[in-house]
């Protein structure tokens, strides 16, 4: 007999169990790393934001995960997202398909709860590609040296922000949240792991009393190639979370930074902004490889997070108050969904103006084809219509309309998360 249920308090034991061990990167049992991983999850059990799920077989738990309740800005409206991690399967019971029978219940958990959005960091994106999740933005990891950054005037305005300044950092966070998209509201234990993690510093920008800006990071042993090991005295700063709104805020905290090279060998940032290089003098990340004809190296990119839309027609919904794009049409979209039937349908939407309206039995001026994950790509914002085109992972009946589609879907900004789970 087979269940996939949420997991009692007194389960979670068997929970970390399975993950500690599907998850080598959390260490074994007694090591401090996974301590402290047992603690947050006891904690976290206590979240109604969070829920751990199992799956059982004839009574005995095989496979585990957990679900986020979240909130996301998705073009300046706030809709309910459903987050998903921490996916592992008994080592004893690999490929028995556990984890596709609980990626269908977490499909259709959300499904039901009419949340039309789900968002996964992938320790596969083949895995969950095949699964109708869709790529998101990418990210660039820079080592930079302190010296390059621009230095940007004094910092008078920069404070050591402790618990005491809790509210204001959140109000900080949530008006940048409000004008960003892709942005998750920041839960209670987010800001519980910024202020409680032991090693992390946080420093603000404060004028007027008013906190427009903040970096969290801590200080890391440089890695070998840039620093003896030995030298316990230079090391480099790894920033987890980098929040302005302002250009001054902005040139405070990177002067602040800068003046940091006497002791830091590198700063490491983790960044969306694909234009993060014009700040520096010397974007170099210290490689010194170089690709041909003459581009020196400057950052490393990956791909994480992705999305997967599971209510097409309940995101467009959402969007009714906002314009796309000064573009009028209508369009029949054909989604194919090979995992989730649920989502493999054809609907129509009437583009006014860009506002958008879903429409029943009505005739429309082209039909747009796609798969379900390069369609939750589009819909985030992160790839355009035309390179969907041009790739061939989009069709469209009536080419005339290519030029209208790709502006109604070309995004101004693509999405940015700050958000771990």
């Amino acid at each position: 007999m087979e269940e996939i249920r949420q997991l009692t308090k007194s389960e979670l034991k068997d929970f970390m169990r399975i993950v500690l061990k599907g998850y080598p990167r959390f260490k074994m049992p007694f090591e401090p790393e996974a301590i402290g991983f047992k603690e947050m999850i006891l904690h976290e059990g206590e979240d109604p934001s969070i829920a751990h799920i199992g799956y059982f077989r004839d009574t005995q738990l095989l496979g585990v995960m957990r679900f986020h309740n979240l909130s996301m800005n998705f073009f300046s409206k706030e809709i309910p997202v459903g987050g998903m991690g921490m996916l592992a399967v008994d080592l004893l019971h690999k490929k028995e398909k556990i984890a596709k029978k609980m990626m269908l219940y977490y499909l259709d958990y959300y499904h039901q709860k009419r949340a039309p959005l789900l968002i996964i960091y992938p320790f596969s994106t083949e895995f969950y590609r095949k699964m109708g999740f869709g790529y998101g933005s990418k990210i660039h990891q820079y080592r930079l040296l302190p010296g390059s950054l621009r230095k940007r005037g004094a910092k008078n305005h920069l404070r050591y922000l402790g618990k005491e300044k809790r509210e204001a950092l959140l109000s900080c966070y949530i008006r940048f949240f409000q004008k960003t998209h892709g942005l998750i509201r920041k839960n209670a234990y987010e800001l519980n792991e910024l202020f409680d993690g032991p090693d992390n510093i946080i420093v603000g920008f404060e004028k007027n009393g008013r906190i427009s800006g903040y970096i969290v990071f801590t200080f890391q042993r440089g890695i070998e190639r840039d620093i003896y090991a030995d030298n316990r005295y230079k090391n480099d700063i790894y920033v987890k979370e980098f929040v302005y709104e302002s250009s001054e805020a902005l040139g405070e905290i990177l002067s602040f930074l800068a003046s940091q090279y006497e002791q830091v060998n590198r700063i490491i940032i983790n960044t969306h902004d694909e234009d993060f290089h014009h700040l520096l003098t010397d974007p170099g990340n210290g490689t010194d490889n170089v690709i041909d004809p003459l581009y020196h190296e400057s950052s490393v990119s990956g791909v994480g997070l992705m999305y997967r839309v599971i209510g097409a027609e309940e995101l467009f919904s959402q969007l009714k108050e906002h314009s796309l794009a000064e573009v009028t049409c209508t369009l029949r979209f054909d989604i194919e969904d090979s995992f989730y039937e649920k989502c493999s349908k054809s609907f129509t939407v009437r583009f006014k103006n860009g506002f958008p309206q879903v429409l029943v039995n009505a005739g429309f001026d082209t039909e747009v084809r796609m798969d379900i994950s390069d369609f939750s790509s589009l819909m985030m914002g992160v790839v355009s219509f035309n390179k969907l085109y041009e790739y061939g992972l989009a069709e469209v009946s009536d080419k005339k309309y290519i030029g209208a589609i790709n502006t109604l879907f070309s995004a101004k900004e693509k999405p940015v998360c700050l958000t771990g789970f």
